[in-house]
Protein backbone atom coordinates (compact mmCIF):
# COMPACT_ATOMS: atom_id res chain seq x y z
CA UNK A 1 0.00 0.00 0.00
CA UNK A 2 1.22 3.52 -0.76
CA UNK A 3 0.57 6.25 1.79
CA UNK A 4 1.13 9.94 1.27
CA UNK A 5 2.31 11.01 4.71
CA UNK A 6 5.06 12.78 6.58
CA UNK A 7 4.96 10.30 9.48
CA UNK A 8 5.33 6.55 9.86
CA UNK A 9 1.95 5.05 10.75
CA UNK A 10 1.67 3.03 13.97
CA UNK A 11 2.28 -0.72 13.81
CA UNK A 12 -1.42 -1.23 14.50
CA UNK A 13 -2.16 0.25 11.06
CA UNK A 14 -0.07 -2.46 9.37
CA UNK A 15 -1.80 -5.13 11.44
CA UNK A 16 -5.20 -3.71 10.48
CA UNK A 17 -4.25 -3.68 6.79
CA UNK A 18 -3.02 -7.28 7.01
CA UNK A 19 -6.22 -8.38 8.72
CA UNK A 20 -8.49 -6.61 6.21
CA UNK A 21 -6.49 -8.01 3.27
CA UNK A 22 -6.41 -11.48 4.81
CA UNK A 23 -2.61 -11.74 4.62
CA UNK A 24 0.15 -12.26 7.18
CA UNK A 25 1.55 -9.04 8.68
CA UNK A 26 5.03 -9.87 7.35
CA UNK A 27 3.54 -9.83 3.84
CA UNK A 28 2.32 -6.24 4.17
CA UNK A 29 4.51 -3.60 2.58
CA UNK A 30 3.78 0.05 3.23
CA UNK A 31 5.48 2.62 1.02
CA UNK A 32 5.54 6.10 2.52
CA UNK A 33 5.87 9.14 0.31
CA UNK A 34 5.99 12.81 1.21
CA UNK A 35 3.66 15.30 -0.41
CA UNK A 36 6.71 17.37 -1.33
CA UNK A 37 8.28 14.51 -3.30
CA UNK A 38 7.76 13.62 -6.94
CA UNK A 39 6.05 10.36 -5.97
CA UNK A 40 3.73 12.33 -3.68
CA UNK A 41 2.78 14.74 -6.45
CA UNK A 42 2.19 11.86 -8.87
CA UNK A 43 -0.02 10.11 -6.32
CA UNK A 44 -2.06 13.27 -5.67
CA UNK A 45 -2.61 13.98 -9.37
CA UNK A 46 -3.77 10.40 -9.73
CA UNK A 47 -6.71 11.20 -7.45
CA UNK A 48 -8.46 13.40 -10.00
CA UNK A 49 -11.33 10.92 -10.52
CA UNK A 50 -11.71 10.46 -6.76
CA UNK A 51 -11.91 14.24 -6.24
CA UNK A 52 -14.62 14.39 -8.89
CA UNK A 53 -16.57 11.66 -7.10
CA UNK A 54 -16.29 13.63 -3.87
CA UNK A 55 -17.67 16.74 -5.61
CA UNK A 56 -20.53 14.79 -7.21
CA UNK A 57 -21.41 13.26 -3.85
CA UNK A 58 -21.44 16.69 -2.16
CA UNK A 59 -23.87 17.86 -4.84
CA UNK A 60 -26.19 14.93 -4.09
CA UNK A 61 -25.51 12.92 -7.24
CA UNK A 62 -26.13 9.19 -6.80
CA UNK A 63 -22.65 7.71 -7.29
CA UNK A 64 -24.10 4.28 -8.04
CA UNK A 65 -25.22 5.79 -11.36
CA UNK A 66 -21.55 6.09 -12.44
CA UNK A 67 -20.66 3.06 -14.53
CA UNK A 68 -17.13 4.00 -15.69
CA UNK A 69 -14.70 6.80 -14.94
CA UNK A 70 -11.34 8.01 -16.17
CA UNK A 71 -9.26 11.11 -15.80
CA UNK A 72 -5.89 12.78 -15.74
CA UNK A 73 -4.21 15.79 -14.16
CA UNK A 74 -0.81 17.40 -14.58
CA UNK A 75 2.01 16.60 -12.17
CA UNK A 76 3.15 19.87 -10.69
CA UNK A 77 6.73 20.99 -10.01
CA UNK A 78 7.97 20.36 -6.50
CA UNK A 79 8.08 23.04 -3.82
CA UNK A 80 9.89 22.67 -0.46
CA UNK A 81 7.07 24.37 1.47
CA UNK A 82 4.29 21.91 2.38
CA UNK A 83 1.51 24.50 2.02
CA UNK A 84 2.66 25.60 -1.41
CA UNK A 85 3.20 21.99 -2.50
CA UNK A 86 -0.35 21.10 -1.47
CA UNK A 87 -1.67 24.23 -3.18
CA UNK A 88 0.06 23.26 -6.42
CA UNK A 89 -1.28 19.72 -6.21
CA UNK A 90 -4.80 21.01 -5.63
CA UNK A 91 -4.47 23.47 -8.51
CA UNK A 92 -3.35 20.63 -10.79
CA UNK A 93 -6.60 18.82 -10.12
CA UNK A 94 -8.88 21.89 -9.98
CA UNK A 95 -7.57 23.75 -13.02
CA UNK A 96 -5.76 21.11 -15.06
CA UNK A 97 -7.70 17.96 -14.25
CA UNK A 98 -9.98 16.31 -16.76
CA UNK A 99 -12.46 13.59 -15.82
CA UNK A 100 -14.90 11.54 -17.84
CA UNK A 101 -17.81 9.68 -16.29
CA UNK A 102 -20.18 7.32 -18.04
CA UNK A 103 -23.42 7.48 -16.10
CA UNK A 104 -26.80 5.80 -16.25
CA UNK A 105 -28.96 8.84 -15.51
CA UNK A 106 -31.60 11.07 -17.05
CA UNK A 107 -30.11 13.62 -19.46
CA UNK A 108 -31.65 16.61 -17.66
CA UNK A 109 -30.13 15.50 -14.34
CA UNK A 110 -26.73 15.12 -16.02
CA UNK A 111 -26.93 18.58 -17.62
CA UNK A 112 -27.81 20.11 -14.25
CA UNK A 113 -25.02 18.36 -12.34
CA UNK A 114 -22.43 19.30 -14.98
CA UNK A 115 -23.19 23.00 -14.42
CA UNK A 116 -22.71 22.60 -10.67
CA UNK A 117 -19.80 20.15 -10.60
CA UNK A 118 -17.31 22.03 -12.77
CA UNK A 119 -14.62 24.01 -10.97
CA UNK A 120 -15.87 26.96 -13.04
CA UNK A 121 -18.91 27.04 -10.73
CA UNK A 122 -16.81 27.59 -7.59
CA UNK A 123 -16.92 31.12 -6.14
CA UNK A 124 -13.11 31.17 -5.82
CA UNK A 125 -12.48 29.87 -9.34
CA UNK A 126 -9.18 31.19 -10.66
CA UNK A 127 -7.57 31.84 -7.28
CA UNK A 128 -4.57 29.68 -6.42
CA UNK A 129 -5.46 27.10 -3.77
CA UNK A 130 -2.56 28.25 -1.58
CA UNK A 131 -4.07 31.76 -1.43
CA UNK A 132 -7.46 30.30 -0.50
CA UNK A 133 -5.89 28.21 2.30
CA UNK A 134 -4.02 31.25 3.63
CA UNK A 135 -7.19 33.37 3.69
CA UNK A 136 -8.88 30.76 5.92
CA UNK A 137 -6.03 30.68 8.49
Amino acid sequence: ILLETEEKPPDEAALYIADRCNVKPEDVYIVLTSTISMSGMIQISGRVVEVGFFRLDLLGFDLTKVKYASGYAPIMPLHPDMGRAMGRAEDAITYGGVVNYVVDEDEDVVKDIIKKASSLAAPDYGRPSYDIYKSVD
